[in-house]
């Protein structure tokens, strides 16, 4: 993979106009060789790294390299006869940056749609990596279901049928994929514990036909019908996933 990148690399280079090469170039030659890249922690360099491939930050070869592998993996599509829908292909550019390079990118002669989000296996991948169009979706889809399970088992009087139908059709919405997204802010976690805590009161009055008072501690109405608040399950998942993934493979059956 490294000598492929770096005969691309020179590809490219040769490609460019000679007033780029020329500023480029440093004793015949090109920049992108005998590079050396290192982290820094605590004012302290352990040693330096060869890179093997990929080009300096902040350079615009990245933006054309990325065109050329675009163009190689359309290249290998058509020959796998593995069409591309060009319609659901975007660009998006993941920063937290003011001002960034954003170049046009293209398939098949076609320019990509530059857009600030995209929706991937369910989930909306926003530029800044905040999900909050993301979470703000899933709460809406939540609260809508939530309120067609209220409608619908108003009859229902055992309390664990209830539940067992809030699991299946509203909480596995506001856990999909949790690993991913974890909410960090405060704002994203009380929209989506919000969803649970009218689940709970519409519990309240079914056992005792009659709603909790505002202000009603939430602590103790999560104890009185067994729940754990969603922030306490994702990080049980995540302790799970921690230890799943951190076990030797010759373990795994």
């Amino acid at each position: 993979m490294g000598s492929w990148t770096k005969d691309l690399q020179q590809q490219i280079f040769l490609a460019l106009p000679s007033t780029w090469q020329m500023c480029s170039t440093i004793k015949g030659k090109s920049y992108l060789s005998n590079r050396k890249q290192y982290v820094t922690y605590n004012d302290s360099k352990p040693y330096d790294v060869t890179p093997c491939s990929g080009v300096p930050q902040g350079s615009n070869l990245d933006c054309i390299l990325l065109q050329n592998v675009l163009q190689k993996i359309v290249t290998w599509c058509v020959k796998n006869k593995l069409p591309l829908n060009i319609t659901k292909c975007h660009v998006v550019s993941y920063t937290r940056k003011k001002e960034y390079c954003s170049l046009d990118y293209s398939i098949c002669n076609a320019s990509l749609i530059r857009c600030n989000a995209v929706k991937d296996l369910g989930v909306i991948f926003d530029s800044s990596f905040t999900f909050d169009d993301h979470i703000a979706h899933i709460t809406t889809s939540s609260l809508k279901m939530l309120g067609f399970v209220i409608r619908k088992c108003k009859v229902f009087g055992d309390i664990e049928t209830l539940k067992q139908v809030y699991y299946s059709y509203v909480r596995s919405k506001l856990e999909y994929c949790c690993i991913v997204l974890t909410p960090y802010y405060y704002c994203q976690k009380n929209a989506l514990e919000r969803v649970q805590r009218i689940f709970l009161k519409f519990l309240y009055f079914t056992a005792f036909s009659i709603y909790p008072q505002r202000g009603f501690d939430h602590a103790t109405l999560l104890s009185k019908f067994d729940f754990k608040t969603l922030e306490f399950r994702r990080f049980m998942t995540h302790c799970e996933n921690m230890k799943a993934t951190s076990r030797p493979m010759d373990s795994i059956t």
